[in-house]
């Protein structure tokens, strides 16, 4: 991969999904690798939320190959264990543990560890994840164990543990327990409390 072919392929990207005029303009505007990448980051919501993830998702680790130095300089990192940055994950093969402050996006099926104060989002309905510390995760699909003082919103399966705030939206929820607890939408509550 290198820069042409990958400014062809967000390109091809942003037809297919309708970009909006300001986000396609400054892809447009992108000069560099590290340019494309900041357009990613300023209009993230709308890559993450629904336009884009499945063609990040398909096409993540093939555009990484050969554009590692840009990524890295740019803070994104890919099936890679880091204390900062954004990290893609999908299909790493591996337990990936994360430290620190990173930012990690599970796009394709992935075991994390998050660990101190790492964000976690994940919309793959095959992942597992758990949550230490003072870790974060919005578990739209998937499996997730909270733990310590973390937070999480569950919308699959949660099992919590210890002081965790959990906030269960649907699915199941494994109590075994938790400081803060808000359960909606016909929640399916196991516990040993």
């Amino acid at each position: 991969m290198d820069y042409h072919q990958f400014m062809i392929e967000c390109k091809a990207a942003c037809h297919e999904r309708h970009a909006c005029g300001n986000g396609y303009q400054m892809l447009l505007n992108s000069q560099t690798v590290p340019e494309i990448l900041n357009t990613v980051a300023c209009n993230w919501n709308d890559v993450w939320r629904s336009k884009y993830s499945d063609i990040v998702a398909k096409n993540i680790t093939r555009w990484f190959d050969g554009l590692e130095d840009e990524f890295h300089a740019s803070g994104f990192f890919v099936n890679e264990e880091t204390d900062k940055g954004i990290v893609f994950v999908s299909r790493p093969g591996k337990i990936l543990t994360f430290t620190g402050r990173a930012k990690v996006y599970i796009f394709d099926t992935a075991h994390v560890v998050a660990k101190d104060n790492v964000q976690v989002y994940c919309r793959d309905k095959d992942s597992e994840i758990e949550l230490y510390g003072h870790s974060y995760g919005k578990i739209e699909a998937g499996r997730v164990s909270a733990h310590n003082t973390s937070e999480v919103e569950s919308y699959q399966e949660c099992t919590c543990y210890d002081r965790t705030s959990v906030y269960a939206l649907s699915g199941i929820l494994h109590d075994f327990g938790h400081l803060q607890l808000v359960v909606e939408n016909n929640v399916i509550i196991e516990t040993n409390n």
